[in-house]
């Protein structure tokens, strides 16, 4: 019987796609790997490769509730890549391989303008787990792309506003992508993002464009995802789907940096305006511009940001 190999990750998007190619390394060695998450990232760990088992375990339900989950996974082994405090509460220390932190003062250093990169986290989790291979996440597409011309996904808003794509950037998007291109854009975002799309819809004033955001769970959102020929996105959940989903996704970096180890430097998508000292200000992008002058986000001209998609396509 393989060894039953538990894998912890709660929270985020991000994070658990980056956690992929560490599950799916040992699930190729021979282990049966379960990986705790919470319920609505389940469809995530349904998608990488090497029959990755999601357990659940939800906020409601505390400590009492991971406790449970844990004890009833039968594990040998367990890889905490969360490391927070309810975790290190329940899990037994002596089966455990915990991701202690060691770069707080390099990312701080970088956030302090000096251009230093922390390592790609992907790599981090893999040497944790004491695993080698890929460590570009991927995920299985399962439905084709559609038939027919260029769909285009934007993603709006987000929860740090200060990584976000400016609402006006949106419109001039869909107006570029629609006018010159003859595609039809497909707005995506989460329920608290469902005005922003509609109004940047409005502004741009074209027809072919279509407002996913809030229009389901991360399983619907995979699937839009997955039916696109081109994705822009901030440096977001959404995008790190894409790439892992395989999409061409172009990645818009405003008060974030990929220094901060989340996307390797090479990756083809990085879009960046205007060269800037001041970026990374915030490791999650912050809610507001420290100058007032948001200029990672004012120095983004939609003409260049469209003419570097298309040219993603082509590659």
């Amino acid at each position: 019987m393989n060894d039953i190999t538990c894998i912890l990750r709660l929270h985020s998007l991000g994070d658990i796609i980056m956690a992929q190619p560490s599950a799916t390394a040992l699930s190729e060695r021979g282990d049966r790997v379960l990986f705790i998450t919470r319920p609505e990232y389940a469809p995530i760990v349904r998608r990488m490769p090497g029959g990755i088992e999601p357990q659940t375990a939800g906020r409601a339900g505390g400590l009492t509730e991971l406790r449970r989950v844990i004890a009833a996974s039968g594990a040998e082994r367990y890889i905490d890549f969360q490391n927070s405090l309810a975790t290190r509460l329940v899990l037994p220390g002596n089966r455990t391989d915990a991701r202690f932190r060691t770069d707080r003062k390099l990312r701080s250093a970088i956030l302090k303008g000096q251009e230093l990169v922390m390592p790609l986290r992907s790599l981090d989790f893999m040497n944790v787990a004491g695993v080698e291979g890929s460590s570009v996440p991927r995920l299985e597409r399962r439905n084709p792309r559609r038939e027919g011309g260029m769909l285009a996904g934007i993603v709006v808003g987000g929860r740090w506003s200060m990584k976000s794509i400016p609402q006006d950037v949106v419109a001039e998007l869909c107006r570029i992508l629609t006018d010159v291109h003859e595609a039809e854009v497909v707005l995506l975002g989460g329920i608290d993002d469902l005005q922003e799309a509609q109004e940047a819809a409005s502004s741009a004033g074209r027809k072919g464009i279509v407002i996913r955001a809030g229009a389901g769970d991360i399983d619907t959102l995979i699937c839009d995802i997955e039916a696109l020929d081109i994705l822009i996105s901030p440096d977001s959940g959404p995008a790190h789907l894409g790439a892992a989903l395989g999409i061409p996704t172009v990645v818009v970096f405003t008060s974030t940096s990929p220094a901060l180890g989340f996307w390797p430097a090479d990756m083809p998508g990085i879009f960046m305006g205007a060269d800037l000292n001041c970026r990374p200000c915030h490791r999650h992008g912050a809610a507001r511009c420290d100058s007032g002058s948001e200029l990672c986000r004012k120095t983004i001209v939609p003409r260049e940001l469209a003419d570097f998609a298309i040219g993603l396509t082509i590659s």
